[in-house]
């Protein structure tokens, strides 16, 4: 980089690229800041279109900065003697593959792209996946949607991996299901009666099920209401209920 600093007959030294021609920390980070084009895909992870803290996740996950089975043995810690995937049991589980790479988390992306009859190469690479996501938006008035569903897929992709590493959680332990659509429990447990639109994706949440000892519950929305509040509240319910 060019340094700008003039030499003047009455041997002074004059930094050339402020209008004063005095030199200063702030002006010289400024210039060595807006070399080059900025990098937008970071912008892109800070448009509060996630909580904070799911920004912060994703940001780290573009920066390949995830305590994967790989980073931490990278970083010696003696205890994980297996480093596969969580997911597939294939795979060493660097950060790229248990997002990108696994056929398990691969098959999640997939997903939402038949929803939306979208079809894309498996990435190999996560900040090019995330600077490409938005160019495959099937439409833009969804756009916004679009963008809030890597974080989404990402984080909870990010929270099973966690269950079944540090939980065990495995087939043998009952899924427990609980929502206040009561409609989308009618239709799983009478998918006879399931509009066609609707079919498909209820098969495909019964054949998940087969392989899994899981029980669907239809919770109304007026408790899941005051259990949210409750909640924030830092009361437990279970407490509440014994009073």
């Amino acid at each position: 980089m060019e340094a700008g600093i003039c030499v003047f007959p009455k041997n002074c030294l004059r930094w050339g690229k402020s209008s004063t021609g005095c030199y200063s920390v702030k002006e010289f980070c400024q210039l060595t800041l807006n070399v080059g084009t900025p990098d937008v895909v970071w912008e892109n992870v800070w448009e509060r279109l996630a909580p904070s803290n799911v920004e912060c996740f994703v940001w780290r996950l573009l920066h390949g900065l995830l305590p994967s089975k790989l980073e931490l043995s990278k970083r010696g810690i003696s205890q994980i003697s297996d480093l596969r995937c969580a997911f597939c049991l294939q795979e060493v589980e660097s950060t790229d593959h248990v997002f990108f790479g696994c056929s398990f988390a691969w098959s999640i992306w997939c997903k939402w792209y038949k929803i939306w009859d979208v079809q894309c190469a498996r990435p190999v690479e996560g900040k090019n996946f995330f600077n490409s996501w938005s160019s495959i938006c099937p439409m833009v008035r969804v756009l916004p949607l679009w963008k809030m569903a890597f974080f989404a897929i990402s984080w909870s992709l990010w929270i099973c991996r966690n269950e079944l590493i540090f939980r065990e959680w495995n087939k043998k332990v009952e899924l427990i299901i609980e929502t206040d659509c009561e409609t989308a429990v009618f239709w799983i447990n009478n998918p006879n009666t399931t509009p066609f639109a609707f079919k498909d994706l209820v098969n495909e949440c019964l054949s998940i099920g087969t392989n899994l000892s899981w029980k669907l519950y239809w919770n109304r929305r007026e408790g899941n209401v005051k259990a949210d509040r409750l909640a924030k509240a830092g009361i437990e319910p279970g407490l509440m209920a014994a009073r």
